[in-house]
């Protein structure tokens, strides 16, 4: 048997034994449930904010905090991300500070360049989809 034809063997015995349980990333694993937030806007981060971050993560996306909150903290229905890193699970909205100009929220996420995920001092807010 030559080694293309047990490599693909392989791979599609490892696919169905595995589904999705398989998937590597933290992105494939949250793009495999739809855990697509609402934008609220950016708000001025408060000092307490970074304190007690939730998650951190330098591959962070707006859909891994989704998942994240979701999961890991059932009952909160917001989610915030600054400095491209750092995920928060939370009820209100002050506790992320004041509404500020979307320019703000200007740092890239660390796992998605493509999106925003708060700022230096700044807190891109999502309402979370339940």
């Amino acid at each position: 048997m030559s080694v293309r034809r047990l490599l693909l063997l392989s791979c599609l015995a490892a696919t169905l034994l595995c589904g999705l349980g398989c998937l590597s990333s933290k992105k494939e694993k949250a793009a495999a449930q739809d855990y697509s937030p609402k934008y609220l806007g950016c708000y001025v981060s408060k000092a307490e904010v970074l304190r007690n971050a939730s998650y951190k993560t330098e591959d962070m996306t707006i859909e891994y905090c989704a998942q994240l909150c979701t999961v890991k903290r059932p009952g909160k229905t917001l989610m915030g991300l600054t400095e491209g890193k750092y995920c928060f699970c939370d009820n209100a909205k002050s506790s992320f500070g004041l509404f500020a100009i979307n320019q703000w929220c200007d740092s890239a996420c660390g796992g998605d360049r493509t999106q925003h995920c708060g700022g230096k001092e700044a807190t891109s807010v999502y309402q979370l989809q339940n």
